[in-house]
């Protein structure tokens, strides 16, 4: 195997590594928000943030269709 194969697997490897991490960090932060907020106020709170992730993968996949 070359050395230039070899980089660019312990490249991939890392950068899958991170992508895992920063998963695993965006989840525990929504937990913490959910177990910290009041239960009346939960439902609300959902609605709005899966409002907001709409949003915004919609306009991503805009951005991506115009390239």
């Amino acid at each position: 195997m070359s050395i230039t194969r070899k980089r660019r697997q312990r490249r991939a490897s890392g950068q899958a590594l991170t992508e895992y991490g920063s998963t695993i960090a965006f989840v525990a932060a929504i937990t913490a928000m959910v177990f910290s907020m009041p239960r009346a106020s939960l439902a609300g709170a959902i609605s709005n943030a899966y409002q907001t992730v709409s949003t915004q993968f919609a306009l991503l996949l805009a951005a991506a269709n115009q390239h």
